[in-house]
């Protein structure tokens, strides 16, 4: 590992971060911030420190997998002596609880638009294009179906994006937003609450964990009710 990679690292993670200056000189200073922490912070990013060490690179990539885990950093709060507050933030994200009873119908159609948001969060663009011809997406003409070069437009939009052809994100990519990731897990809560209810699973209350988890959120629960099992 030379120099130059650790640099790159830090810049890649700041980027990934989304965040200002100011608060990763913050973080990084365990909740002290100085014009000399916040010069530390510019440098690095410029390439004009004297280079980050493996240190700094490790705890910028563990507040990327934070983040990206559903912690919103931002909120991070340190004592007089730097010791984070492990408490506020274990509270703040356990305050929240809502409960959401729908029809079968319904639940379709929130996993149609979990599973629409999840793909286009993954660079999946041209998954668009199924739910043009299927009318999920209204053309304005609805006599207008010939080919109108929608394809040919999605892959240009791809390769803008910087996408190759075919590519995309894989969930547990740190580029792919959190909620992406959430969403992912709650449509496949709710999606195998519907297998219970339509008889293809077994099993009333679905709140087994995932396989595999992308976030350290509580897992959601979806619980059938008039199952045909």
């Amino acid at each position: 590992m030379t120099k130059d990679d650790r640099n790159q690292i830090y810049r890649e993670c700041f980027e990934a971060l989304g965040i200002k200056q100011f608060e990763l000189a913050r973080l990084m200073a365990l909740g002290e911030v100085s014009k000399s922490t916040r010069n530390k912070v510019s440098e690095k990013l410029k390439g004009t420190d004297r280079g980050v060490t493996k240190e700094t690179a490790l705890a910028i990539q563990l507040l990327v997998f934070i983040q990206q885990s559903g912690i919103d950093i931002k909120e991070f709060e340190f004592d007089e002596n730097g010791r984070l507050n492990i408490d506020n933030i274990l509270r703040k994200d356990s305050m929240a609880d809502i409960q959401l009873h729908m029809t079968f119908d319904q639940a379709k159609a929130v996993s149609l638009g979990l599973e629409i948001f999840t793909r286009l969060g993954l660079g999946q663009l041209e998954y668009l294009e199924e739910h043009i011809e299927s009318g999920v997406i209204p053309r304005a003409n609805q006599e207008h179906i010939e080919d109108d070069g929608i394809q040919t437009l999605l892959e240009a939009i791809r390769n803008l994006l910087g996408y190759a052809p075919g590519a995309s994100h894989g969930m547990n990519s740190h580029v792919v937003d959190v909620n992406v990731k959430r969403a992912f897990e709650i449509k496949r809560v709710l999606d195998r609450a519907m297998k219970v209810q339509t008889g293809e699973s077994s099993g009333k209350v679905v709140n087994d964990p995932l396989p595999v988890r992308f976030t350290i959120d509580e897992l959601p629960t979806a619980t059938a009710t008039n199952s045909k099992v």
